[in-house]
């Protein structure tokens, strides 16, 4: 029987579908037939002469055969329908619902569109992990997701769940999957309040195994007592500066940043008071502005001059509630025009006015101390001063993250871990104590919730009790012959006299060639002693308190070559200080080169195996010096080129050359024959 025509059309139809002729934009490739965007663009000019021609328009996915007197369609081919709208891949969901549904949404609104005109069907299907933490509902393409609360969810991280959204014809889908996830609070709870946190990290549960965490997987060998702990500077609580009474932090005075006049400014800061001795002073500019106890209180004083007069607020509590002590307390004062506000923990506690102008101090701000013995005993974190800006015009809940450098911040002083100013302008800090007593220290003590302790995050810090506790490992040609850097974070409990190593390698008996020693002394100055050094000469020194006790410190040492270098981190940022490592030569070991030296065919004379920080003399038989060099930190010269002081060459002859090491006094003598062409 013969096959129809439409039945031959949809068979070669079918068979362009069955083997996956389809465009990208979900409309049919056909083969032997002419596409056309629309129908307005099937050609018009066709007649009876293309009798039985085919077009095929991608909008709507139709053929069409022109009869001689025009197109007519023959048949829909249907394809899957095309995303106009997707979802997006992810989604994190809102937190803040208490009970059943009555938390934010969030809504997805989808789009897609069918090219034979049928009308889409939209459904989600959640995996079991959604469902244990959100609700779906469905409008049409509009889907509402709405979260659960913690306690009906059941966790404070919920795992993460996902939802395939999909479209139908009626005969083809389209899907598109995204993934939800919902948090809670996952900071510990009172982990604020957290002053001890003994927990034991290691390998295995075993906290004495040490591994080498670089590609070249060294052995490390544990001596002693050696010990890993979560104590470590990244540690996700951060750190707050304790003060014992005796200590404080300064900085310059700088108008622009300190001069508030009769402009707005705010003053903030965590403090964890300790006692509450009359003038126990937080911060202050001495005579112009000062905020201590008083009388158990927190107190504010401003004066319009510098020499403390007082006359715009005196003894004025910020709070006329005791200050409690052993916890941690928020405070602000603010001033917004001429009104003045004080709070505690984010409530509004004192409200005042003035129109005067305050006074414009040149005295260092301090941190923890005023004068005499009004010092601060406790902790203090997160010290801010925004000059230009009333931050706070009403009660606020107190911050729950650290403090940052907003608009107008000039001066925010954080534990980073180390004490540094975080504001944009970076003022110097300079701490004032006692060196044997380790200055100000710094305390895993916060007043903010945070995130679990994870070794894998946070690292783990080595530990020795300083009595034969230390860490060894095989040979790996880290020597003081080689060039290095190694580099550490470290927190002292104490310094020894002298020897407070970081690093050691090689023979120490006699300073041998390979040996190499990089650590601190007594007074916390780094220091890197090598085979050049002698019993009390370091190659490198530092300054007194590179390194702070009960503080963390970051340090690197290297060597490039014959140059040594040690880096410190401080509040502005890095110092770094020079040595060298060549070893000292005795001065009758003096080297010359070419020898003789003929002017016009060598261009230079070399001279080495000299004594850094020498004098060089070239002197004529009689003892005449013609030509004089000063070296520093230098071994070899190398560009003399037969010249005499003033310029002119040397005439042909014998020539004394001595070297003066000016360490010792010690000269030596060797001769130079100068030939002239």
């Amino acid at each position: 029987m013969a096959i129809s025509r439409n039945r031959d059309l949809a068979g070669s139809l079918g068979q362009a579908v069955h083997t996956n002729q389809i465009t990208l934009t979900g409309g049919l490739a056909i083969t032997g037939v002419t596409s056309y965007s629309t129908k307005a663009n099937l050609p018009g000019s066709y007649d009876s002469t293309n009798a039985g021609a085919l077009g095929f328009t991608t909008d709507s996915d139709k053929l069409y055969v022109h009869t001689g007197q025009g197109w007519f369609n023959i048949a829909i081919v249907n394809t899957n329908p095309i995303w106009e709208t997707q979802p997006a891949g992810s989604y994190t969901l809102a937190s803040d619902a208490t009970a059943y549904k009555n938390g934010t949404a969030t809504t997805i609104s989808l789009a897609a569109r069918d090219s034979e005109g049928f009308p889409l069907t939209w459904s989600a299907v959640p995996n079991t992990a959604f469902n244990n933490m959100a609700h779906i509902a469905q409008d049409s393409s509009v889907f509402t997701i709405e979260p659960k609360s913690q306690d009906s969810a059941g966790q404070a991280v919920m795992p993460q769940g996902s939802v395939t959204f999909k479209a139908s014809d009626g005969v083809n889908i389209i899907s598109a999957s995204s993934t939800f996830s919902l948090t809670f609070d996952a900071t510990i709870a009172n982990s604020q309040h957290t002053t001890v946190l003994a927990k034991a990290s290691g390998n295995n549960a075993v906290n004495a195994t040490f591994t080498d965490g670089s590609s070249n997987s060294h052995s490390v060998t544990v001596n002693g007592g050696a010990r890993t702990t979560s104590f470590t500077p990244f540690h996700p609580g951060g750190y707050s500066t304790y003060f014992d009474g005796n200590d404080y932090l300064s900085l310059p005075d700088a108008d622009a940043s300190f001069n508030f006049a009769n402009g707005d400014f705010t003053i903030e800061s965590w403090i964890y008071p300790m006692d509450n001795v009359n003038y126990d002073t937080v911060a202050c500019q001495v005579g112009t502005w000062a905020i201590e106890i008083y009388n158990t209180k927190l107190t504010i004083w401003l004066s319009t001059g510098t020499g403390g007069s007082w006359d715009i607020l005196s003894n004025t509590h910020i709070s006329d509630t005791p200050l409690a002590l052993n916890e941690w307390v928020h405070f602000a004062f603010v001033r917004n025009g001429s009104s003045l506000k004080g709070y505690i923990n984010g409530a509004e506690t004192y409200s005042g006015t003035t129109s005067a102008t305050i006074g414009n101090s040149s005295n260092a701000v301090q941190i923890g101390w005023y004068s005499g013995t009004y010092y601060w005993t406790g902790y203090i974190r997160d010290f801010r001063i925004v000059k230009g800006t009333a931050v706070y015009t009403a009660p606020f809940d107190p911050p729950t993250t650290a403090l940052t450098a907003i608009t107008n911040t000039t001066l925010l002083v954080q534990n980073v871990p180390c004490i540094k100013d975080k504001s944009s302008v970076g003022h110097t800090i300079t701490e004032t104590g006692a060196v044997e007593a380790g200055r100000l220290k710094h305390h895993r003590i916060s007043p903010y919730k945070h995130e679990p302790y994870s070794a894998a995050t946070h690292g783990v810090s080595y530990y020795s009790d300083g009595n034969g506790d230390y860490l060894s490992h095989n040979d790996i040609g880290m020597s003081g012959l080689n060039n290095f850097t190694c580099e550490c974070w470290v927190y002292p409990l104490t310094f020894k006299a002298y020897a407070n190593s970081v690093y050691s390698s090689g023979p120490s008996a006699n300073l041998g060639s390979t040996f190499v020693y990089l650590g601190f002394t007594g007074d916390g100055t780094s220091c890197i002693f090598s085979n050049k050094s002698n019993n009390s000469t370091p190659i490198v020194s530092g300054s007194t308190a590179d390194v702070k006790q009960n503080q963390w410190s970051h340090i690197a040492f290297v060597r490039d070559n014959n140059n040594g270098y040690i880096y410190v981190s401080t509040d502005l940022g890095i110092s770094i200080f020079k040595g060298n490592f060549a070893k000292e030569q005795p001065v009758t070991k003096i080297s010359v080169s070419p020898n003789p030296f003929i002017i016009g065919q060598h261009s230079s004379v070399t001279f080495s195996n000299l004594p850094s920080n020498s004098i060089i003399q070239i002197m004529s038989l009689s003892g005449r010096v013609m030509k004089e060099f000063s070296l520093t930190q230098q071994t070899i010269l190398t560009d003399w080129n037969g010249k005499d002081d003033n310029g002119r060459f040397l005439n042909t002859g014998v020539y004394l050359v001595a070297a003066i090491n000016t360490s010792n006094g010690e000269v030596g003598v060797t001769k130079l024959a100068v030939i002239r062409n």
